[in-house]
Order: C-alpha cells, then sequence, then structure tokens
C-alpha cells in the first residue's frame, strides 16, 4: 500500500513538472535592453524587452531611475509597449531605465539599461554576424561602418563596406581596445580628407581625452596627420569614446 501511494505522488510530480500545472503564470524575459547604449545627437534609441507568460497578456511599464537601480524608478508616462523609444536629449549625461513586464499578477523586473548622451558623432561599426574582433592579425571583411550625429549633416554616412581588425601593443590587452579600418572605397570621415585606412585610438588611458590630440598638433608640423573624436559602437556593444 505504502508503495503504491508514493509511485502516485511520484506520478503526480511527474505530471506536474511536464504539463507546467500549478505555476500558470509563469514567464520570463525572452529579451532585455542592452546594459550601455549610446544616444546620438538628435535621435532618440529604442530599448526592447519582451517577456512571454504560460497564460494571460503581459503588459509593460518603463520607468527611469535616477540612480542606476530599480530602487529609485519613476514611470515614463505613455511608455507601456515592449519597445521604449527614449527622449532626444539636448544636454549631456547619463540617463537610466528599466522595464516591468506583468503577466496574472506577477511582475518581472529587466535589467537597467544606461543611456549616454555625449553630444559627440556616433560611429557603428557592424562585423558579419556580430563576430567578436579578437586578432590583430587577421582582417574581418565584409563589415560596415556608419557614421550618425554629426552636427554637419554632410559628414553623416551609413555602411560603408570595410575590413577591421586590431590594432596596437600594449593597449591591445586593455579593456578598450583600438582598431585599425580598411576600407573598400576612399571615403570622407568628420570632414577629414577621403582615405581608405582609417584608426580607431582607444584613449583607454587617457581620462583627459587631450593627449592623442596634443599629440597629433605636434606631428602637423612634420607629417600630414588628423584626428577627430567620436563615440564607437561595435556589433552594438558599446565600445565608448574614441579618437
Amino acid at each position: 500500500m505504502k508503495k503504491n501511494k508514493l509511485l502516485t505522488v511520484l506520478c503526480s510530480i511527474l505530471f506536474l513538472v511536464v504539463c507546467g500545472c500549478g505555476d500558470s503564470s509563469s514567464t520570463g524575459f525572452v529579451r532585455q535592453p542592452e546594459s550601455m547604449n549610446i544616444a546620438p545627437n538628435n535621435q532618440g534609441i529604442d530599448l526592447v524587452c519582451e517577456a512571454k507568460a504560460k497564460s494571460g497578456d503581459v503588459t509593460y511599464q518603463w520607468y527611469e531611475s535616477s540612480n542606476g537601480t530599480t530602487n529609485a524608478g519613476t514611470a515614463v508616462e505613455g511608455a507601456t509597449d515592449s519597445t521604449f523609444k527614449t527622449p532626444v536629449y539636448t544636454e549631456k549625461g547619463v540617463h537610466y531605465y528599466y522595464c516591468v513586464a506583468t503577466a496574472d499578477s506577477v511582475s518581472w523586473v529587466s535589467k537597467v539599461a544606461s543611456v549616454a548622451h555625449t553630444g559627440l558623432p556616433t560611429l557603428y561599426i557592424n562585423t558579419p554576424d556580430a563576430v567578436e574582433i579578437v586578432s590583430k592579425d587577421e582582417w574581418i571583411e565584409k563589415a560596415e561602418i556608419s557614421l550618425t550625429g554629426a552636427k554637419d549633416e554632410s559628414w553623416n554616412f551609413d555602411k560603408v563596406a570595410t575590413s577591421i581588425k586590431g590594432r596596437g601593443n600594449s593597449m591591445w590587452a586593455l579593456p578598450k581596445k583600438p582598431y585599425a579600418l580598411k576600407l573598400d572605397k576612399k571615403q570622407k570621415i568628420m570632414g577629414m580628407p577621403a582615405h581608405k585606412r582609417w584608426v580607431l585610438m582607444a584613449n583607454y588611458r587617457d581620462n583627459s581625452f587631450m593627449k592623442n590630440d596634443a599629440y597629433v598638433d605636434y606631428l602637423k608640423e612634420r607629417v600630414d596627420s588628423k584626428l577627430s573624436i567620436v563615440d564607437n559602437d561595435i556589433a552594438a556593444i558599446n565600445a565608448g569614446s574614441d579618437d
């Protein structure tokens, strides 16, 4: 008799696990916003958060956080879709957002997304299938670069074909890395003369962002060298401000 009761209990547990019974409101995030984002000049960006529930409709509410945590959020009026477009920022700063998804009276809180606005143009680099750039020797071909947010509209461009690889010596071992670009065709960038070969300096050790600028000014008396500062976004993974 005890064996039969034990078998019945085990079968009941197995049925609950397989069928999902007893947890009708179970849900989870299938997509959350990127942790680090850059808002170009004169543009808002889309933050996306999606959740699924076994029963009931999923509703969304986006919040703005004052300190980068989910403990100090204020509901954004009208932001009740899975996609939230940020405002167009006019002042430099970092803004924090997160999303709360609700189904069957149960809520789930997303991770916090930071959105930085520096006032600088943004250079986007997309590699094929978002492949990671891990080599200083091997070029990744069929990548694309786009520039947006330049105050001079003529400087903006979209999907210029390029190859890309890492560069540098000791700088390549740092968390923020420099890169070399080899465009398929000559291209003007940030008002600088058209060329195929370009370099993205990481500036990881230069908190002032002045050292490379001063060095280039020094070189101008000896060679033809130019420099501009942009925000750099590689395969949708923010890499920060590069020269």
